[in-house]
């Protein structure tokens, strides 16, 4: 009798000490978690090891049980694609019931998620792309076929002018509007000015039509789609020959004329910066160099009141001078640059082209050494400047380099006078 009361006071205690535990795992389900967590992380093996060993064991068990959680999952799937599907039918009739309030809400739902219903329609363009482009290929086709259809579309513009233009101003009274426009202007802008640079001929401004565009498809189609034979390969070989001789004379004529410039602006530039010592004697001897000379004088004063080291009289007032006579020298360069761009030159022999740039080169010094005759002191060691110049500038080499201000010039029509030459 003592030994089973003493077994259902032990079996008391095991099952109070159970509820116990359990009451605490509920209170403390993160510690347990965690606990069981580091457990199984530390015990790996073992677990893994146990696992095996009772699928083994209890296999009919294994396959019993993921049998049953499948169908479970099957359930499960099924059922919610039951519910989604009488949703949507739930939704569908109360559209048809209510077509204003569903316009009203997708109306009021699109204009607070603009970026979303803009984002899917790129994505359902990206994935219906070929489709979409298939369709509007034959709406087209079959619009080109239907003479009513131009006719259609010029009554529908005529009749909504005003609706037209005002989605255009929409358009470009936001700043996205704005900048999209300004954008393609700037790239049209780009575009002609990269094909005017290129030497290319201007865009036509003749817009084919749908079926212009349609007749010249089915050319070119027709033109690649032919076979090439013996004979039109010969053809072609021979008109790539012709090609390339062609480019070939017109980079010599080039070079030449490029060479036969050069030189000229080279030997110009040369006269002028030797004329630099003369402009400024020139100066001096007008009545501004008087001026200066009185100005250079008062600012030597001015620096020994303040205790600083006065001028070299002379040397301050030339360099004064020379500063002056800088814009007139640089103006003569550029006016003389220009003239020599905008001067044709033939695509002659060598020997005769030398002869054309000596007289060139002789008239060019005689004009410069007749327009500083009227200053008697520096006239007569100019005349011996040009002759110098004369006789070394005959042979000098071209440069190969091609500065930024002749390749612009090269291929544009001769500028007008007023027009300002490159900088030096």
């Amino acid at each position: 009798m003592a030994d089973g009361g003493e077994t259902e006071a032990r079996a008391t205690r095991r099952a109070r000490s159970r509820e116990a535990q359990r009451r605490w795992e509920l209170e403390n389900a993160d510690r347990v978690r965690a606990s069981h967590r580091r457990w199984r992380k530390a015990n790996a093996e073992h677990v893994r090891a146990y696992v095996n060993e009772y699928n083994s064991r209890n296999r009919a068990h294994v396959n019993e049980r993921e049998r049953l959680a499948a169908q479970r999952r099957r359930d499960a799937a099924k059922k919610a694609t039951e519910g989604r599907e009488k949703d949507r039918q739930r939704a569908r009739e109360w559209a048809a019931a209510n077509p204003e309030r569903l316009k009203e809400r997708r109306d009021r739902w699109q204009a607070a998620n603009r970026d979303k219903v803009l984002k899917a329609g790129r994505a359902y363009y990206q994935r219906h792309k070929e489709e979409i482009l298939s369709k509007q290929r034959e709406r087209a086709a079959k619009g080109r076929k239907d003479p009513l259809n131009a006719r259609a579309q010029r009554e529908y513009v005529a009749r909504n002018k005003d609706r037209i233009l005002a989605q255009q101003r929409a358009r470009r009274s936001t700043p996205e509007g704005r900048e999209a426009v300004n954008r393609d202007n700037r790239e049209r802008k780009h575009r002609e000015r990269r094909r005017q640079e290129l030497g290319l001929p201007p865009r036509p401004r003749h817009r084919w039509t749908k079926n212009e565009r349609a007749e010249h498809l089915e050319q070119s189609s027709a033109f690649f789609a032919r076979p090439v034979t013996v004979s039109r390969m010969r053809e072609l070989r021979r008109e790539a020959q012709d090609i390339a001789a062609a480019v070939a004379a017109r980079e010599r004529r080039e070079q030449d004329q490029f060479e036969a410039r050069w030189q000229l602006i080279e030997i110009e530039v040369d006269m002028i910066t030797r004329a630099f010592p003369h402009h400024a004697d020139r100066i001096l001897q007008l009545p501004r160099g008087e001026r200066l000379h009185e100005e250079v004088l008062l600012d030597s004063i001015a620096r020994q009141t303040r205790g600083a080291t006065p001028f070299d009289i002379d040397a301050e007032t030339r360099r004064r001078a020379v500063e002056l006579a800088i814009p007139a020298v640089r103006q003569e360069a550029r006016l003389r640059v220009r003239q020599v761009l905008d001067t044709p030159v033939r695509h002659t022999t060598s020997q005769h082209l030398k002869r054309e740039q000596d007289s060139e080169i002789t008239a060019r010094i005689d004009r410069v050494n007749a327009s500083l005759q009227s200053t008697s002191d520096g006239a007569e060691q100019f005349a011996q400047d040009a002759e110098a110049v004369r006789s070394s500038s005959v042979d000098r080499t071209p440069q190969r380099s091609r500065p930024p201000q002749i390749e612009r010039q090269e291929g544009r029509p001769p500028a007008s006078p007023r027009r300002r030459g490159p900088h030096l």
